[in-house]
């Protein structure tokens, strides 16, 4: 069975970036990434930058979203079916995550990052992927495409692996990210990022 929405989670270096518009385009799907951003941005009435450093910071994302409150009624304003909401950090997992439902149900989309995959699990038509590669390569890549010293390359991708942990732990409850949670995994290691969109492609056609 032929799969219609694919989820792309990444690490960072690993290219997955480059390898999302390659299996949209292989398979004639929509591309997706910061219009999950830009459609929740719109609903809760922020900047898409808001909404991007939110997913980062759980302390402004309170900020953010409590500024937003309507004179503490509980009231979300461009957002049906906020009433009654309590802490305005879930309030906003929930409406990011409304957002990734309504765009996977459409169909035939590549939907990159937000934790996509782990929203979606045991959603039939959903393949989920995880592009990854070894963290001397990544490292690697960081020097050469951000035009940085190896010890800075290294400690950006501790730093990006630790904001993946704590986004999973925040939005999900999860202390570790979960092999299983994805329904295949990509190491670009010796992969180009074509090579591995076509296995991406080949998987999500005969699934």
């Amino acid at each position: 069975m032929a799969l219609n929405v694919i989820t792309i989670a990444l690490t960072d270096g690993a290219r997955g970036e480059q390898i999302g518009p390659l299996v949209a385009k292989q398979l004639g799907f929509q591309f997706v990434n910061d219009e999950i951003l830009d459609r929740a941005a719109q609903q809760a009435g922020v900047s898409r930058e808001d909404i991007a450093e939110v997913e980062r910071s759980p302390t402004l994302m309170s900020q953010i979203l409590s500024a937003v409150f309507i004179g503490g009624t509980g009231e979300f304003p461009m957002y049906a079916g906020a009433e009654h909401m309590g802490d305005p950090s879930e309030s906003y997992r929930g409406l990011i995550q409304d957002v990734i439902r309504e765009t996977a149900a459409k169909g035939k989309v590549v939907i990159l990052a937000h934790g996509a995959g782990m929203l979606l699990g045991g959603t039939p038509g959903v393949l989920r992927v995880l592009v990854t590669a070894s963290p001397f390569v990544r490292a690697q890549r960081i020097m050469a495409e951000r035009k940085l010293d190896e010890r800075k390359a290294t400690k950006e991708i501790e730093r990006t692996d630790g904001e993946r942990q704590k986004f999973f732990k925040r939005f999900y409850d999860l202390d570790e990210e979960p092999a299983t949670a994805y329904d295949l995994v990509v190491n670009t290691d010796a992969l180009s990022a074509e090579a591995a969109a076509r296995v991406i492609g080949f998987a999500a056609q005969n699934g």
